[in-house]
């Protein structure tokens, strides 16, 4: 709570980090004991412990534990191990427990999908961009902008109207959808700033897409400006009218729409990779 508060880390990253120490440490056996009477040996067990039950085996060969994740349990210890330090618990540090830890490259899962699962194909991406132009509605008008600008989910459905600049032809991103709010709590709230430091940027407007964005920008200033994709309203429970549209939605219509087009779903974040490869 220390680094959340002082700002170091955000609520989306604590939520993250408590998920993780509740699936892991919150009922291990190593949580039984007071931090001072755990040896170095016995961290480095537990760590160690949890990469092995996660490697292949011959009775299982699938893997089951990714690196990302092994780390972000790893940076839970460090965290717990930080503290134990800084108030004379222990006599060891985390890098000791964690230098420790033997694992493999080839012991992990994989995360990479085959290159036909990573982007939609050129008939695909076609009959995608027809019907959302052809089925208006807020959560359709946000696939659309994804797709013919590379934004993110999370990114379009925090835009307001002001980010859209029609005479000088781009949107202004500079904020993001997140999964907590600043005290860690789990919900769907906006912050301001995207992903990353880096992610704060004009991302031009294509020629062909001035026109319907318009149109959009049209629609949302007539209710009343504010965010760019709105809610409709009387669709769903009365807290939501009116308000925006969340990523969480935009992908169960788009889950919905690809089954009506018969052609794989793939998440919207896909559509940063298609339009990358448009675009070489």
């Amino acid at each position: 709570m220390a680094r959340l508060n002082s700002g170091v880390i955000e609520g989306a990253t604590a939520l993250r980090y408590r998920k993780t120490c509740d699936k892991y440490i919150k009922n291990a056996a190593i949580n039984k004991k007071s931090v001072k009477r755990i040896t170095r040996k016995e961290w480095t067990g537990f760590l160690q412990d949890i990469y092995d039950a996660g490697s292949p085996t011959e009775e299982d060969p699938k893997r089951r534990i990714s690196a990302k994740e092994l780390g972000r349990i790893k940076c839970v210890v460090r965290g717990i191990l930080n503290r134990a330090e800084d108030e004379d618990l222990i006599t060891y540090t985390a890098d000791e427990v964690i230098s420790h830890v033997r694992t493999d490259i080839n012991g992990f899962r994989h995360t990479t999908s085959p290159t036909e699962n990573e982007v939609y194909y050129p008939d695909e991406y076609a009959l995608l961009k027809s019907y959302c132009l052809s089925n208006p509605n807020p959560y359709t008008r946000c696939i659309l902008l994804s797709m013919t600008s590379g934004e993110r989910i999370g990114e379009c459905v925090a835009l307001l109207v002001e980010d859209i600049n029609l005479e000088e032809h781009y949107i202004l991103i500079r904020r993001t959808e997140t999964q907590a709010d600043n005290t860690g709590k789990q919900m769907e709230t906006v912050r301001e700033g995207a992903k990353t430091q880096a992610g704060i940027r004009r991302v031009a407007i294509p020629d062909n897409a001035l026109e319907w964005l318009r149109e959009i920008k049209e629609i949302a200033e007539k209710t009343g400006g504010g965010y760019l994709f709105k809610q409709e309203p009387g669709r769903f429970k009365k807290r939501y009218v009116g308000n925006r549209v969340r990523a969480s939605q935009v992908r169960r219509h788009l889950k919905k729409i690809c089954a009506e087009l018969n052609i794989p779903y793939r998440p919207p974040h896909k559509f940063r990779k298609t339009y990358a490869s448009i675009l070489k």
